[in-house]
């Protein structure tokens, strides 16, 4: 889903770090985390101050101990995937480290399975501000 507004604002952003690091990440967590037949939502949209886009899964959610850990490189964050995929709990504290060095921000939100058995899932959000213009 792309807002029409996103199709003509602009990011600075190592394009190689931004797909290869930030969006595969979080791409990567979305299916690794989903159930067969589950739906991934992509949104883009865009204001006169930033561009948001934003992952969600509707997958196994993240547990509060999980939501704790999730950015943190000095605890293991490693998780199982639905199918017992293995990580190497990287991933997300790169995303965090290298979209706060671009100056975005990114935040999530979780519901685990155990706490919403009909609503659970993630999204994660990434927010960069447009650059301004003179």
């Amino acid at each position: 889903e792309i807002d029409e507004a996103s199709k003509t604002k602009f990011i600075q952003v190592d394009p190689v770090i931004f797909i290869n690091t930030i969006l595969n990440n979080m791409l990567s967590n979305a299916i690794k985390f989903s159930y067969d037949d589950s739906q991934i939502v992509i949104r883009m949209s865009s204001n006169d101050e930033a561009s948001i886009f934003e992952i969600q899964d509707f997958g196994t959610g993240m547990t509060e101990s999980q939501l704790e850990r999730v950015f943190k490189t000095n605890v293991n964050t490693t998780t199982s995937g639905t199918k017992g995929e293995r990580g190497t709990g990287y991933g997300m504290p790169l995303v965090k480290r290298y979209t706060e060095a671009m100056g975005g921000e990114v935040t999530l939100k979780s519901i685990h399975k155990e706490n919403d058995a009909d609503n659970h899932g993630t999204t994660f959000t990434l927010k960069f501000v447009h650059p301004k213009s003179e």
